[in-house]
């Protein structure tokens, strides 16, 4: 449950602006995991509005199905099952194969961008380590739906522009060598990495709305730097204008 960031932009997403979000009908064909992932995303993209709502955040809307499989930018948001080689788009590289242990993978387009300046993001899981996963095979105390839940609503985050917070690894070190490399409330939050809540907490709603309010502040300043640059423009242009019908009037008198 790491993003994985591949591209570059400098544009940001307006809060204003709906992330639709694709469920892709590649690898969906068992019955089961196909309707544990749809319960999974409408539960994480509910969670997701309720805590984002009241700071300006993007709403999440769930935009249907295709048969659309690749994660790339391509103006999609897709989410899609790798039932082959657990790779971007299942094909393996030096910089394309995913660790094993991730159950899911997020890539953030353009690359490297994080917050505001994601304008895409597609999802992909672990297709067999999720059907070990619904049945309990996986360790780690967590499994079913509710693990499913915990997977989605973490890779849901990175789609609002999140980032992964402290593994539990580092956290418990932390811990123990007082450290504050760790938010306090790290152990209670979704994007904590391979976390095991379902719901994003209260840690989770600040860290969205501290994003998307700074998002707000930077729209309207853009706004009124846009809008002096346009009463300059203005002005220069009814000046020019002066100054051609002056010029016109001395060249009629002559």
């Amino acid at each position: 449950m790491v993003a994985c960031p591949w591209l570059v932009s400098v544009t940001t997403r307006l809060s204003s602006e709906p992330i639709r979000l694709t469920l892709s009908r590649y690898g969906l064909q068992e019955s089961g995991l196909r309707e544990a992932l749809k319960v999974s995303l409408e539960r994480g993209v509910r969670a997701w509005n309720q805590v984002g709502h009241s700071c300006g955040a993007p709403e999440l809307v769930l935009a249907g199905e295709s048969s659309y499989w690749r994660a790339e930018p391509d103006g999609r948001n897709l989410v899609v099952l790798r039932s082959e080689e657990w790779c971007l788009n299942g094909s393996c590289g030096s910089t394309k194969t995913y660790p094993n242990q991730a159950l899911a993978m997020t890539s953030t387009w353009p690359e490297a961008s994080l917050g505001r300046l994601v304008q895409e993001a597609d999802i992909e899981l672990q297709t067999a380590a999720l059907k070990r996963l619904l049945v309990g095979h996986v360790g780690g105390g967590l499994h079913g739906q509710q693990a499913l839940d915990a997977i989605v609503v973490h890779e849901l985050g990175h789609v609002l522009g999140l980032e992964d917070l402290c593994s539990a690894h580092v956290l418990s070190t932390a811990r123990v060598s007082g450290s504050t490399i760790c938010p306090t409330d790290a152990a209670e939050r979704a994007m904590l990495i391979a976390s095991r809540r379902a719901a994003p907490s209260q840690g989770d709603a600040a860290a969205l709305c501290e994003l998307w309010r700074a998002d707000s502040t930077a729209s309207a300043a853009v706004g009124s730097k846009s809008s002096a640059l346009t009463i300059t423009l203005l002005v220069a242009a009814m000046g020019l204008l002066a100054a051609v019908m002056l010029a016109r009037r001395r060249w009629q008198r002559r």
